[in-house]
Parts: structure tokens; C-alpha cells; sequence
């Protein structure tokens, strides 16, 4: 595998390096942009209530000033599990980071369906165009081929590491080839 090559994440046509990185690592900013200069360009700038970073969000600034937004690939997690909140920090961080929109909104931690108000406000900011694709984690892997059905989240970030190697047989055997949702996998390291 080249991971100097990017790669479709999926239906979005993003391209991303194969490699992502997350805020809650508390990296220098340096090592951000770094990683930015060597091809990781997804990151995933914390959660709206907490576990943002400022070092993160010092770098994002500096890939911005360096007009390199449209190669940054930018995502937000949120757990508010809420409407009314996910707009609300979704907003209030667009704003300290100076951006119009976010890449992918990501809804964070299910284990079933999120409600439909909660879909119902993630596509209204779709529409509005302050994000570009919906995403949802979990760890419940038998939730992902259900959802995928409905064609309504274009990214899922699911747990997958060699001791929770389940997706093998439990997702990704079961998402369509030709119009595949982007796969970002998290705690490779399984916390170590």
C-alpha cells in the first residue's frame, strides 16, 4: 500500500491521504501542519463541547492562511446528540476557525439510529451548505449496513484494529462496492 497516494473517501470523492489525525492527541501545531505537508489532510477537530484543540486549531489556521483550505479536508464531531446544539457549536466553531463550511459533520458515538430530528437538523445544514457530507461513529458494528441502506451518511467512522477486527466480516463485506460510503477507522492502536 502507497500511503503517499490519496484515496476517494468513498461516495463524498474527497480525496484523502490514507492516514488522518485527530485533535484529542494534543500534538504540537507544528506536528499538525507537518502532517498536512506530508499528505495527512483529514482532521478531525475534536467534538463541539469539548476535546477541541487550540494547537489544532492554530494549524488549521496557518494551512488556511496559506490558501490550502480546499486541500484540507476538514471534520467535526459532535456528541450533543441534539439539533438545536449540534448548529449551534457547528457555528460557534466555524466562526474561531474563520471557515464557511466544514467537510464532514460527523454524529458521534450511536449505537442505534439517531433520531430523525437529529437527521432531520444534520440535513437541513446540508442543505444549507455549512456541510458538506454527514457522517456517524459508533461501535456497533451491525448498525453501519443498516444505515447504509438509507443512503442518508456518506462517511461512518467505525472501531477497527487487529483485537476489534469485526468489521471484516460485520461491515465491510456488506456496504455496496460501487457506491460505498468513505470507512475512517479510529484507536488503531487500541489506546496504546
Amino acid at each position: 500500500m502507497d500511503f503517499n497516494a490519496p484515496t476517494k473517501l468513498g461516495r463524498t470523492g474527497l480525496n484523502v491521504g490514507k492516514l488522518g489525525i485527530a485533535s484529542s492527541f494534543g500534538a504540537p501545531a507544528a506536528a499538525f501542519e507537518e502532517a498536512f505537508e506530508k499528505g495527512c489532510n483529514y482532521f478531525t477537530w475534536g467534538t463541539f463541547i469539548k476535546g477541541r484543540s487550540d494547537k489544532m486549531e492554530k494549524a488549521i489556521k496557518n494551512i488556511i492562511n496559506k490558501n490550502q483550505r480546499e486541500q484540507l479536508i476538514l471534520a467535526f464531531f459532535t456528541y450533543a446528540h441534539n439539533s438545536y446544539l449540534t448548529e449551534k457549536f457547528l457555528v460557534n466553531g466555524m466562526k474561531k476557525l474563520g471557515v464557511d463550511y466544514i467537510d464532514v459533520l460527523l454524529l458521534g458515538y450511536f449505537s442505534k439510529r439517531p433520531n430523525q430530528r437529529i437527521i432531520d437538523g444534520a440535513l437541513r445544514l446540508k442543505e444549507t451548505g455549512l456541510v458538506r457530507f454527514l457522517g456517524l461513529s459508533g461501535h456497533n458494528r451491525k448498525l453501519f449496513p443498516k444505515l447504509e441502506q438509507e443512503k442518508i451518511f456518506d462517511v461512518f467512522h467505525l472501531r477497527y484494529n487487529a483485537a476489534n477486527n469485526g468489521a471484516e466480516t460485520e461491515i465491510f463485506p456488506l456496504l455496496n462496492k460501487q457506491d460505498k460510503p468513505g470507512i475512517v477507522s479510529f484507536t488503531a492502536t487500541r489506546w496504546r
